[in-house]
């Protein structure tokens, strides 16, 4: 089995995908180490998985988990893009939707899984006995269906509905219109370009916030000029394009560079220091909105890489200088490690000499 500590970050849907296209080899093994071994957890996993609620849990969690996945991967990208994020949300919950359906696909699944499981395999499919009202104490798709996966659905569809309210997504689609691969090249497109959206971050970042805590009421003051960010976005949308134009001619790119790597580009230069003060405060804030953990998750992955078991002695200092090289620094040319290593050994050759 695939576990979720032995891979990395949105792995659950890997997890459940691999028990799902491996479970009757999964069910005899377990039933082989309870019979060698006496292993009553292993026992009591292979009761579980050949109960029919077992079959129909595996397969029903292996169609959400995929949805849930792809709309994680969407949230946790290092350069999100939220001007799709309304569609992706629509997408995800109208598929979760056509789940919750008695003529769903999943439900015939489970009926040709059960019957594949008695009749080649010869692994009986019984009723698990347990609590009444429990998850795995149903024997038909049709009770399945309507005590658990509905519920649960339905209850999904809710924490979605929750999470992603329409002022969040508002704001979030609002939020790319500093993207710079949605900048129009067009004079005439750029003047009006995205108006509205810079209006609705400036009307809620520039507005003072009340939090009601044990009774009492706090303000905090509001965060940029709303008056500002919409005067200075005028001349700002250019030059986010024209150095946008600059960033991709020095380094050869063939695509637009994040908002970061502008972002940085701009500040580096001290063209427009002092210049555009409540865009870069907005600039700021759209760039620290905690959307996933990613960027964290990946960190780890890289210092796990660069101090191993061999080099448990590098300082602090040094390992927060090779990591912000490995994660920040320019993707690394194609290499040919022939020439590298004629290369060292010519200059092996020189040092003898």
């Amino acid at each position: 089995m695939v576990k979720p500590s032995d891979t990395r970050w949105l792995s659950h849907e890997k997890c459940i995908r691999a028990i799902r296209k491996e479970l009757p080899a999964i069910i005899t093994t377990l039933y082989q180490l309870y019979e060698n071994s006496g292993d009553a957890e292993a026992y009591g996993l292979a009761l579980i998985f050949s109960s029919f609620s077992g079959v129909a849990t595996v397969i029903l969690l292996s169609e959400v988990l995929d949805l849930l996945a792809r709309l994680n991967c969407f949230m946790q990208r290092r350069a999100a893009d939220f001007s799709a994020l309304q569609r992706m949300i629509e997408n995800v919950t109208q598929e979760l939707k056509l789940l919750k359906r008695s003529g769903a696909e999943w439900c015939s699944e489970v009926t040709s899984v059960v019957e594949n499981l008695e009749k080649q395999y010869e692994i009986p499919v019984g009723h698990l006995r347990t609590r009444k009202g429990s998850a795995m104490a149903y024997d038909s798709v049709e009770e399945f269906r309507a005590n658990v996966a509905v519920p649960y659905l339905d209850a999904l569809l809710d924490n979605i509905e929750s999470r992603f309210s329409d002022d969040v997504v508002k704001l979030l689609v609002s939020s790319s219109v500093f993207n710079p691969a949605l900048l129009p090249r067009d004079d005439a497109l750029l003047a009006e370009y995205d108006t509205t959206e810079i209006e609705s971050l400036a009307q809620f970042y520039g507005s003072e916030a009340e939090v009601i805590y044990d009774g009492v009421t706090h303000k905090s003051p509001s965060l940029v000029d709303k008056e500002e960010v919409i005067a200075e976005w005028r001349i700002f949308k250019r030059v986010l394009l024209q150095e946008t134009k600059i960033f991709m001619e020095k380094n050869k790119l063939s695509k637009a560079p994040s908002l970061q790597e502008i972002k940085v580009s701009i500040e580096s230069s001290e063209a427009y220091a002092g210049i555009f003060p409540e865009m870069f405060k907005l600039l700021n804030i759209i760039l620290a909105l905690p959307v996933g953990t990613a960027n964290v998750e990946r960190s780890f992955s890289h210092m796990k890489q660069i101090k191993t078991r061999l080099r448990n002695r590098i300082n602090e200092q040094n390992l927060i200088h090779t990591m912000r090289i490995a994660i920040e620094g320019p993707e690394l040319p194609h290499v040919d490690f022939n020439e590298v290593l004629e290369i060292f050994k010519s200059k092996n050759r020189r040092m003898i000499l």
